[in-house]
């Protein structure tokens, strides 16, 4: 996707996401291939019929504070690891309304790490947070809320526009990936962003 910003386009592609998640953006993504009953779904949600995000974020905090789990007596360390990896994909790199029921799949991959290290879960991220992004622009209002692996699209921005570093964000490092070299204290509002001392003043947001 490109952007047209100060006389200049500027690119956000699928590249561009690698390099700053350091996530595997090559090979087949078909979830569908790791649709089927998984032991750790059946073990511990057994009695509810859909797994939602707020239910593994619960019962990954209930396992770290042993011995008092309502779901089972204790968690073998196995168990720990793989529903608090699950935990780190429903809470940050796919994250939604905590309602929102948890894909199958995912159950699947942290049975088998081996095959979660394979997955190419950049390229399944990029494809959400392009379509996304897609979606918004589509609506041509002049705002919009993008959903989503939001931290990405924000790593790009300070990446392309090095000037917004110790006015939005501060740099701290220069490493790969690119996820971990900033760092921000506060959220600035939209009305601030669009303020004259940020993206609506032209030396800020030079290339």
């Amino acid at each position: 996707m490109w952007y047209y910003v100060v006389g200049r386009y500027v690119r956000f592609s699928i590249s561009e996401f690698c390099l700053v998640t350091g996530l595997r953006c090559h090979g087949e993504c078909d979830t569908q291939v790791y649709d089927s009953k998984t032991k750790l779904k059946g073990k511990y949600f057994s009695q509810v019929d859909t797994v939602t995000h707020e239910d593994i974020k619960s019962t990954f905090f209930s396992a770290c504070q042993m011995p008092d789990l309502d779901l089972v007596e204790a968690l073998p360390d196995d168990d720990i690891a793989r529903m608090g990896t699950l935990y780190f994909l429903t809470a940050y790199l796919f994250p939604r309304d905590y309602k929102k029921v948890v894909d199958n799949y995912l159950f699947t991959l942290v049975e088998d790490l081996d095959a979660m290290n394979r997955f190419p879960l950049g390229k399944l991220l990029f494809d959400i947070i392009l379509g996304l992004l897609k979606d918004g622009l589509s609506r041509r209002t002049a705002h919009y809320r993008l959903r989503g692996m939001l931290v990405v699209f924000q790593v790009w921005i300070y990446k392309t526009f090095p000037s917004l570093d110790e006015i939005v964000v501060t740099r701290t490092s220069k490493t790969h990936p690119r996820i971990m070299n900033w760092m921000a204290d506060e959220q600035p509002s939209a009305a601030k962003l669009e303020g004259a001392g940020y993206f609506a003043n032209v030396d800020v947001i030079h290339l």
